[in-house]
């Protein structure tokens, strides 16, 4: 299920156990009232659902029909139908930013041991050129055109486009399924043990301390929701800039014997996740939001083609565009293979360098101030793969395009 902040509905798949019309169907649901307002046949099983960015469409995913809805949001009507072509099933659904019509599918081939894992995007229901291989999971950067999956190979970063799926880099392999996850303004993903891990830099930032993954982030707060089953159900909810936990309460387990999945957020202090087949919503009364802030991060020019030995300076300035203070905010600057850090200096915080990246805590930003990092680098063998600066606030930041500077993936 998902929440629309449009119209302020739960949108919810229900399979063939669902009674009489909900049956193999989408449902808008009003968290308010409890009522379900409308339902759409789309086909057997259905699973995976999911919004564009401008809330146009629905996309659902039939799991034994093996195709792909798109779903007109607004007057709940079905607008497209289209299969997962050569024989292959599918397991996820991306949208593609900025393209309503257009969306990822991570596709696997049941036939195959092991199973072939690609993705492909589909607009208007057509195919795109090339399929790229990937694993079974995929994440989401802070940029949501790019997505990061592990391969054979090591993990690679690709990038969403009308033209289908490009490649970035192979470099810097992470092993281990990532979760789909991605906060709201951080670009950082939550995988299954519960490492928390930046998707540019490929490395571990922290680990939330009772293990597992979070299956729920809080979109106006920097804030991660998990539901454990051990015993008991229970929700907890950590910091995402400590990682730290903040509480946990006990669930009501209306069923009996299934256990709560599928924590969701909406509204400003409300919560719903799944039990036994039914959607149970409540007020978890979370308080005010934080203030949403608007960061960038710009970047000096750096040298194109220099010579092995040269030393060179740029500067990455990061500003708080927003009239709001930023409480916090740091900076990441992944490098290309065969560079050398000899200085990275900021005007506030402090900056270090591990494994050719440069993280920069920064403190806090006053509203339309801005804070530098000064970098001193010595050039040895340039790689393929920099540099990428991300920028990431410790409050809500919906404007994500302006919050990373990455080279453009050769065509």
């Amino acid at each position: 299920m998902l929440y629309c902040p449009a119209d302020k509905k739960i949108y919810a798949t229900a399979d063939s156990s669902a009674p009489g019309a909900l049956a193999n169907s989408v449902s808008r649901v009003n968290p308010v009232t409890g009522g379900i307002e409308a339902s759409v046949f789309v086909g057997d099983d259905p699973r995976k659902i999911i919004q564009t960015d401008d809330g146009q469409f629905l996309y659902v995913l039939t799991a034994k029909d093996k195709r792909v809805c798109q779903i007109d949001r607004a007057t709940l009507k079905m607008s497209l139908a289209f299969p997962i072509d050569d024989g292959f099933a599918a397991r996820l659904l991306i949208p593609v930013p900025g393209l309503p019509k257009a969306v990822l599918v991570a596709r696997y081939n049941p036939m195959t041991s092991p199973t072939q894992d690609n993705l492909r995007v589909y607009v208007s229901g057509k195919a795109t050129k090339p399929a790229l291989s990937c694993s079974d999971e995929v994440g989401i950067g802070i940029d949501p055109s790019r997505i990061i999956t592990n391969c054979n190979y090591g993990s690679s970063m690709y990038v969403l486009g009308a033209t289908g799926v490009m490649a970035t880099d192979t470099a810097r392999s992470f092993s281990g399924l990532y979760s789909t996850l991605n906060a709201n303004g951080f670009g950082l993903i939550i995988m299954r043990d519960g490492e928390i891990v930046d998707p540019e830099a490929r490395q571990i930032l922290g680990r939330l301390p009772d293990g597992g993954g979070a299956e729920c982030i809080d979109p106006v707060r920097p804030v991660v929701y998990q539901v454990s089953s051990d015993r008991k159900p229970i929700m907890r909810a950590y910091d995402l800039r400590t990682f730290q936990k903040l509480w946990e309460i006990p669930l009501p387990n209306w069923d009996g014997h299934h256990d709560p999945a599928y924590p969701m957020r909406w509204g400003e202090g409300n919560f719903a996740y799944v039990d036994g087949g039914y959607i149970v919503v409540a007020d978890l009364q979370l308080g005010p939001p934080a203030n949403w802030v608007d960061l960038s991060v710009a970047r000096s020019a750096v040298p194109k083609n220099a010579l092995p030995g040269r030393v060179f300076h740029y500067t990455l300035t990061v500003k708080n565009n927003s009239d709001f203070p930023s409480t916090g905010a740091f900076l990441t600057e992944t490098l290309p293979v065969g560079i050398e850090v000899v200085e990275a200096k900021a005007t506030q915080g402090t900056a270090l360098e591990s494994e050719h990246v440069i993280r920069a805590e920064l403190g806090p930003i006053p509203a339309h101030e801005s804070a530098t990092v000064k970098i001193t680098l010595r050039i040895g063998e340039m790689g393929s793969d920099g540099f990428v600066a991300v920028v990431r606030s410790y409050d809500p930041d919906p404007n994500t395009a302006n919050n990373i500077v990455a080279p453009k993936p050769a065509k």
